[in-house]
């Protein structure tokens, strides 16, 4: 049944509601709350925090389907100068918030905005920016990101500089020299660029030696081993030598990074060695290298085993900060057919073809990492139902990954909460309602195809709480994971929930969880009982289980 059936059904059962308004215009009396959105519908204003959570969170890289990446990062730009005039330490903390916790799959949206604050003409807000450095740039490839930034901003003045000498003389040589190692230089810079423009001063011996490596390439004539230079010295052994075995064994005792081997020395054997002690995130990016180097085969147990038991430890994978989105791009990498797979250790990503077969346990730990990836999700009991936006808007990329749409996202995000309650209703709707039969149960990139065949047609927000009326289902929560790009319908989503609320008597909430960095929202901010939330976000389904149970 269409929606405009749907429309003039509800208009009867809502005989008590006069103002039925269509999504091409704004509601009376609320003109001031709404705005036109980029598909001509009328949405309410989203406020500033919350577009700077959905920068930090979702970026602006690719785009949406109506906005170029370049205007809606200057959109994002503007309204960010805008809270750092307000209170710049304030952003600064979201900052370290979102950061530090993980809750985004990037940080480069978070180094962007603290280079902002750190350029700003507030000293106090500079001083506070770069207070928090070390907590948001945590790696040395953060830091250079971060540098590009400052240098296209503000340049080094005396407390950038100040910055990076804390940087250099108070960490300790072992965890400098795995930086050095592991990230020697990206984003057009390298470690010799950092340390020649702060300038670091020592008498320490062996962090002197690890600068003059740094800069020089080699030790100095001079050098004698010192405590924490264990990684560099192995790194200099490796260089000269063609004994395979010996370099395996090295790479096991100093616990070297893959970055540190030359290319032509990665043999079987290397990459073996690194599955052992390589990072979670190194592994979530290298499993179709372990594929193709005919490691990550069935019957090689040992190595399936470790590799499952890794990427499905929740303490690891919090401590290595792994996004959903990061779990979910290694299985949509990994369990394609096509075998396209993904070599990030060098700085880059390159495509192959091939035909080796995916091993089903991997596929299978993939799944569960991705739910175990979010933050922990306590059942309500409520009743829910989950309306994933498959209208054609919703086909540009999410997070700027050309190989995951709006729309796959927002179903995977669905069924992380539909995984922890019993009671929902998952369905889909553009213009009209589409049937999306998926469960929790299913492959996720099964899940994402299927969702991918459906995606056309204009948008209308309101369908969820229409279905529901028209047919008497008892709904608690109604979550619509969408663009907030809706046009089409003849009444406003708001409407919609205030008509299902009257007619059926139950006080239900609305839920909205935004897919792409823009600046709208179907929510009402003026009403307690409609959140909005950020897609990707991990922290989004706790959040959703706490507004639910009336916990915020």
């Amino acid at each position: 049944m269409s929606n405009r059936t749907y429309t003039r059904q509800i208009k009867k059962m809502s005989k008590s509601t006069k103002t039925v308004t269509p999504q091409s215009e704004a509601i009376p009396g609320r003109e001031k709350d709404m705005k036109k959105n980029n598909a001509g519908g009328y949405v309410f204003k989203a406020n500033k925090w919350d577009r700077l959570n959905r920068f930090l969170i979702l970026g602006t890289e690719g785009g949406t389907y109506y906005t170029s990446e370049k205007k809606l990062t200057k959109e994002a730009t503007q309204n960010v100068l805008k809270l750092i005039e307000l209170d710049g330490k304030k952003v600064v903390d979201v900052v370290v918030d979102i950061s530090v916790n993980g809750r985004a799959y990037k940080n480069n949206a978070a180094l962007f905005v603290l280079a902002l604050c750190a350029s700003d003409n507030n000293l106090e807000t500079r001083k506070y920016a770069l207070a928090n450095f070390e907590k948001v740039a945590r790696t040395q490839y953060h830091k250079f990101v971060f540098t590009e930034y400052m240098n296209e901003m503000r340049g080094w003045g005396r407390l950038v500089k100040e910055t990076y000498q804390n940087y250099f003389l108070n960490n300790s040589v072992e965890d400098l020299a795995y930086q050095f190692v592991k990230y020697g230089q990206r984003e057009g810079w390298s470690t010799r660029d950092l340390l020649r423009l702060s300038k670091p001063k020592t008498d320490n011996y062996a962090r002197n030696t690890l600068f003059y490596w740094a800069a020089k390439g080699c030790f100095p004539d001079n050098y004698t081993s010192a405590p924490g230079l264990s990684q560099i010295e192995a790194v200099e052994w490796i260089k000269n030598t063609t004994d395979n075995a010996k370099i395996v064994e090295i790479i096991r005792s100093a616990r070297l990074p893959i970055e540190a081997i030359p290319s032509e020395k990665q043999s079987k054997e290397v990459w073996e060695a690194m599955v052992e002690q390589g990072g979670i995130t190194w592994l979530f990016r290298n499993l179709n290298n372990l594929r193709k180097r005919d490691i990550l085969v069935e019957g090689n147990f040992d190595v399936i085993n470790l590799i499952t038991k890794k990427i499905t430890d929740e303490d690891l994978l919090k401590k290595g900060r792994i996004h959903p989105f990061q779990v979910l791009l290694a299985l949509n990498s990994y369990s394609k057919a096509d075998c396209d797979s993904y070599n990030f250790y060098a700085g880059f990503s390159e495509y192959h073809k091939g035909t080796e077969a995916t091993v089903s346990k991997i596929v299978d730990s993939l799944n569960d990492a991705f739910y175990i990836s979010f933050k922990n999700i306590e059942p309500t009991g409520k009743r829910f139902m989950l309306g994933v936006d498959v209208s054609g808007s919703m086909s540009s990329p999410i997070l700027g990954q050309q190989k995951v749409s709006c729309a796959e996202g927002a179903a995977v995000m669905a069924l992380a909460t539909a995984r922890s309650e019993e009671s929902y209703v998952i369905k889909g709707f553009c213009h009209d309602f589409v049937d999306l039969p998926i469960t929790p149960k299913q492959n996720l990139s099964d899940v994402m195809k299927l969702v991918k065949n459906r995606s056309f047609g204009g948008t209308d927000c309101s369908l969820p709480m229409i279905y529901a009326q028209k047919n008497k289902i008892p709904i608690d929560v109604f979550c619509v994971y969408t663009d907030n790009e809706t046009w089409a319908g003849e009444i406003q989503p708001v409407e919609a929930l205030r008509d299902y609320r009257r007619s059926t008597g139950i006080d239900s909430k609305l839920v909205v969880v935004g897919m792409t960095s823009t600046g709208f929202t179907i929510a009402d901010p003026d009403d307690d009982g409609m959140l909005d939330l950020i897609g990707f976000d991990a922290n989004c389904p706790s959040i959703i289980s706490e507004f639910a149970s009336g916990n915020i």
